[in-house]
């Protein structure tokens, strides 16, 4: 979530202040490292997790891609897999 003052479109088209650039940088983290890998653990272990996606609209497409990315393209096969993974 972006820093209260600073728009999304500047973190992602115009980022000229520093703080622009760690607010980035920390978006980035917490969706490669924190908001997938939580998706991906709620897909597995919520038995409604789907009913759930299919009632927030806004964030299904989203969140279908980030699952697909991360249980389907990009699943570890083996366990060096699991450690490049993680």
């Amino acid at each position: 979530q972006a820093e209260e003052g600073i728009p999304v479109c500047t973190l992602k088209s115009f980022p000229h202040k520093i703080e622009h650039t760690i607010q980035w940088a920390r978006d980035k983290f917490e969706g490669w490292f924190a908001n997938g890998p939580s998706e991906a653990k709620s897909y597995i272990e919520k038995k409604d997790y789907l009913t759930e996606l299919a009632a927030d609209q806004s964030s299904q497409v989203g969140n279908l891609e980030t699952l697909n990315e991360l249980l389907v393209t990009s699943k570890p096969k083996d366990f060096a897999d699991c450690v490049r993974w993680a």
